[in-house]
């Protein structure tokens, strides 16, 4: 691979051609690797026992981290209100 000489971070593109591979395959390894190792978010439960931490009540700590949990639950949950028939009803 050779380096770019206007863009020294980068490789100069090199086509394939008759009796050369080409820079295809370094390119396929180096975009791998980079998407690999890419940094992730933190999942929404650590970020939320972090907030939790900060409260120094523990009842209020409780009731945080319970209600936080049970928000993550109902994420994406679709409540449909529930049809009660005339002859259900006792009246």
């Amino acid at each position: 691979m050779i380096h770019d000489p206007d863009h020294l971070e980068d490789v100069l593109k090199v086509d394939a051609g008759e009796g050369q591979i080409g820079d295809d395959s370094a390119d396929c390894a180096r975009y791998g690797i980079k998407t690999r190792h890419a940094p992730r978010n933190k999942p929404q439960e650590v970020i939320d026992r972090e907030e939790g931490d900060k409260i120094s009540d523990p009842y209020a700590r409780h009731f945080f981290l319970a209600r936080k949990q049970r928000d993550r639950e109902d994420q994406g949950v679709i409540v449909r209100p529930t049809f009660i028939d005339p002859w259900e009803d006792g009246r």
